[in-house]
């Protein structure tokens, strides 16, 4: 079987590659920006810990269900 042209010079590949990376990049914003938007009030506000904290949960929460959600649409594929 000939490889195609794409396949010669591992479009596929780089194209999954840029997959994975658009993926990693979503969850890590999902899960950093809302803990450096707490970090942000906090400063504003003179506050100690209480919005950081909350951002935290939030990102924890939203990424945890962004990696849920990747990974039911990934098992409903097959």
């Amino acid at each position: 079987m000939q490889p195609t042209a794409n396949d010669k010079y591992g479009v596929r590949n780089i194209a999954e590659a840029m997959k994975w990376v658009s993926v990693v990049t979503s969850v890590v914003g999902v899960m950093t920006l809302p803990a450096l938007g707490g970090i942000w009030i906090d400063h504003l506000l003179g506050t100690i810990y209480p919005f950081t904290i909350l951002g935290v949960a939030f990102g924890f929460v939203g990424g945890m269900y962004c990696l849920l959600d990747m990974v039911k649409a990934k098992v409903g594929t097959h």
